[in-house]
């Protein structure tokens, strides 16, 4: 009997242990609602969004575009240019298509369109030619630049095929032009069968220059000539050799051609045994000549000639 007694005191204690925990429960969620009640309260009320308006976008007519400018029909263009001509010296001759039109510096606005020859001129001064064209409305310009014209010796006689040595070398006959001749003294010769010879020291500067020759008939008629080989320090080469009233000459195709007056002479002799003639320049070079048989009876000939003629002279 206690035993049963004793089942029903633990059963009591149990339930009342139950109850408090659930009590206590109750009151700890009564007292967060009631928390959360009073923080939710206390916020005040909610505030609502505020809404701005943009304002209206006001879009303003677009201008309009600019008209467009029709194309210039070659009609419209104008019919004239402008053409200048410039050069490096002073008051040098322009001429448009040969036709003479001032001195540089030279401009002209009213230029028909179209492709011009320009040549600008000066003595002394080699021409300068350019083709230019013109455009309507628009400015040619041209910069003619122009060069010293190279010492040059024209040589005219009254006997026509005369013979021309310059620094006696030969130059050809009568009218001959003589080009590209370096500034300074030179002696020129001119010789013409029959006539006495021409000799004069010329100076060329710059430019051109001409020279004629009036001969003179000689009385003595004397002439000879030989065909000779003329020995270079290295090679040699062939030609004529004649002598006249005037002096001795050598005519070759090599640059060695020669005219010597009979007073230029330093030395005229034959060496017989060596079978060759010598001549030498006063002050100038020396030449050797041999026959082209071989042997030594024409050189002998000839220089005996010679000297006979000057004998009588």
């Amino acid at each position: 009997m206690s035993f049963l007694h004793s089942d029903d005191s633990d059963d009591s204690e149990s339930t009342s242990d139950v109850g408090k925990f659930l009590a206590l429960a109750v009151v700890i969620l009564i007292a967060i609602g009631g928390a959360y009640w009073f923080l939710s309260d206390s916020s005040g009320p909610t505030a609502e969004p505020v809404v701005v308006e943009a304002p209206p976008i006001v879009v303003e007519d677009e201008a309009p575009p600019p008209p467009r400018r029709p194309k210039a029909s070659k009609a419209d263009l104008p019919a004239y240019g402008s053409l200048v001509v410039t050069a490096n010296v002073d008051s040098a001759s322009v001429y448009v298509d040969d036709e003479f039109v001032g001195s540089a510096p030279f401009e002209n606005s009213e230029i028909h369109i179209g492709m011009y020859s320009v040549r600008v001129t000066k003595k002394g001064y080699e021409d300068f030619v350019k083709d230019v064209r013109v455009y309507p409305g628009r400015k040619a310009e041209m910069r003619a630049s122009l060069d010293l014209t190279p010492p040059s010796l024209s040589v005219q006689s009254d006997i026509p095929g005369a013979t021309v040595f310059l620094d006696r070398r030969y130059k050809g006959t009568t009218p001959v032009t003589i080009k590209d001749v370096m500034a300074g003294e030179h002696q020129l010769t001119v010789s013409a069968d029959g006539y006495e010879m021409y000799a004069e020291e010329v100076t060329i500067t710059t430019g051109h220059r001409n020279v004629r020759i009036d001969f003179k008939q000689t009385v003595a008629g004397f002439n000879e000539s030989i065909p000779v080989v003329h020995k270079h320090s290295f090679g040699r080469c062939q030609g004529v050799l004649m002598a006249d009233a005037n002096g001795i000459r050598y005519a070759t195709d090599h640059k060695d051609s020669f005219a010597i007056p009979y007073g230029s002479l330093e030395r005229f002799e034959v060496d017989y045994i060596k079978k060759n003639m010598n001549l030498k320049v006063q002050k100038g070079r020396n030449y050797n000549f041999t026959e082209q048989s071989g042997d030594a009876d024409a050189l002998f000939l000839f220089h005996k000639n010679v000297r006979s003629f000057l004998d009588k002279s």
